[in-house]
């Protein structure tokens, strides 16, 4: 009953809430569909009772619903004042702790484990598949939703590196796609397009299965599957973990590797435009960790 012009992203969470609601509303005895205000009310404390900020499960729970009644005969349940009424109550009286940073982490160990992996062409696919997303996201600035998106056909590999239209992602909210050249590294068993140059041709005829020709993906028997953001976030994650790096997460990589280039002195347009910020305050606020030992003592090195 979803509408097919969500984000890919945004289906599969709607998908989620509405299973979690058909098996609520089995276990309780309400109809799923149609249901009841009060169903709907309970269902909804029922999810935030164990979160810690109900706000934004409030509010993906509350449009799956609607979506699901969107364009149906029968009258949206979410449009009660009782359940909005409800729905504040709940967000007001909801758990305050803070909210944390998200944590950089030391590139180096990162880079020195997989380094260890070996030449592209002989280490085994998975981990060239660790290494390829491991390396695209941290110089690539990408989120695990962005590197699930990508596909063949938003490649252009050119003499020094590789051109990426990126469709889909947070900030492409037009779907016209937003450009990303990637270049080449020095150091081959630490350049990203190596990488991804060996990881597309060394998995190309496991491609045949696939029903979109999206670039990373897993086997399930001798079927492929493209990766989701799931997945991806929990390669970036065990990668990390295998380098030794216990307190970074997969979200990590963008203001790891944004904080790296600001505090080396690159140019902070240039790498808005490479990680595809729309809002400075963003950029800066939230991705940049600024290392102001090392600005004071460039600043006065400069003198």
């Amino acid at each position: 009953m979803l509408e097919h012009s969500l984000r890919p992203s945004t289906m599969r969470a709607y998908d989620g809430i509405l299973t979690r609601f058909s098996r609520f509303c089995e276990q309780q005895g309400y109809s799923y569909f149609p249901t009841t205000t009060t169903a709907v009310a309970h269902f909804f404390r029922d999810i935030t009772s164990s979160v810690e900020r109900p706000g934004s499960t409030l509010i993906t729970a509350s449009a799956a619903i609607a979506a699901m009644y969107k364009g149906s005969e029968h009258s949206d349940p979410t449009k009660s004042q009782l359940l909005t009424m409800l729905k504040q109550a709940i967000i007001s009286t909801g758990t305050k702790r803070p909210r944390f940073s998200t944590p950089v982490f030391p590139i180096e160990r990162l880079t020195d484990h997989l380094i260890t992996f070996g030449n592209n062409n002989t280490m085994s696919i998975d981990k060239l598949r660790t290494k390829t997303i491991s390396l695209l996201a941290l110089v690539g600035l990408y989120r695990p939703a962005d590197l699930a998106l990508l596909q063949l056909q938003h490649l252009e590999f050119v003499i020094n590196g590789v051109n990426i239209a990126n469709f889909g992602g947070k900030t492409d909210k037009n779907r016209d796609g937003i450009p990303t050249t990637i270049t080449r590294a020095s150091d081959q068993l630490l350049c990203p397009v190596a990488a991804l140059e060996s990881y597309i041709a060394r998995t190309t005829a496991r491609r045949s299965t696939l029903s979109e020709p999206s670039i990373f993906i897993y086997l399930d028997g001798n079927k492929a599957n493209k990766l989701s953001d799931q997945r991806v976030a929990s390669i970036l994650k065990a990668g990390l973990q295998a380098a030794g790096i216990d307190e970074a997460t997969a979200r990590s990589f963008r203001k790891t590797g944004a904080s790296a280039a600001i505090n080396k002195g690159v140019d902070p347009d240039l790498i808005m435009k490479l990680g595809r910020w729309r809002s400075v305050d963003v950029f800066y606020r939230h991705y940049v960790n600024w290392d102001r030992a090392d600005l004071t003592d460039t600043i006065l090195a400069g003198n």
